[in-house]
């Protein structure tokens, strides 16, 4: 049966809480007014980067799984490494030494069950994406409110950060990210000038 032209949007992000070893995630679905979020323990932003896109996934796998997805997120440069490294696992192509880092090797194996081999992968930011924008707030929402419930031993790191603190360093993550998003967009549009010359010679 031939999947329904329209893709799914899913949009996910994830953070971390530094040295604290537990970070949030999140995804929405707009078309399914689907919103979800939580808290988990984890190594690293790429953990949960990781973890929220496996958690829409699994979601969308059980509710329509007939639907190409098209994921948005703004750290689609870590994604695409990831998903060649699954796809080439999967052929057989990969090449000899790549494997799966121990701290995310459990995610990625959960991801190679549940990543659609047509999946569509583009950015998105909360600067300049207001669905994307939502995502970002359930995560950090998740862990202001769930995480000091769930974990105790955060109480204490969380008082040492003030809510100032707290802005301006999600301020300048944000800034960090769009600024990324931009050499992305450069790069693009120089490799594809450079193709447009070699297709001229």
């Amino acid at each position: 049966m031939a999947k329904p032209s329209k893709p799914v949007n899913l949009f996910t992000d994830g953070s971390y809480l530094g040295d604290t070893g537990i970070g949030g995630w999140a995804f929405h679905i707009p078309e399914l007014k689907a919103k979800k979020a939580g808290v988990a323990e984890g190594v690293s932003s790429s953990y949960f980067e990781l973890l929220s896109v496996l958690k829409g996934l699994e979601y969308l796998r059980t509710e329509c799984p007939d639907r190409q997805v098209n994921l948005l997120c703004d750290c689609e440069t870590l994604l695409r490494k990831w998903f060649r490294v699954i796809r080439g696992k999967r052929s057989g192509t990969l090449k000899n030494g790549v494997t799966y880092p121990e701290s995310l090797k459990p995610l990625l194996e959960e991801l190679n069950e549940v990543m659609p081999e047509d999946i569509l992968l583009n950015h998105a930011d909360s600067g300049q994406n207001k669905e994307h924008l939502v995502c970002h707030k359930l995560a950090g929402d998740a862990i202001k409110k769930q995480a000091l419930k769930e974990y105790p031993q955060l109480a204490l790191k969380w008082k040492q950060i003030s809510p100032a603190r707290y802005s301006a360093m999600l301020f300048r993550r944000q800034r960090l990210l769009d600024e990324i998003s931009k050499l992305n967009q450069g790069i693009q549009s120089y490799e594809n000038w450079m193709n447009e010359l070699k297709v001229k010679k």
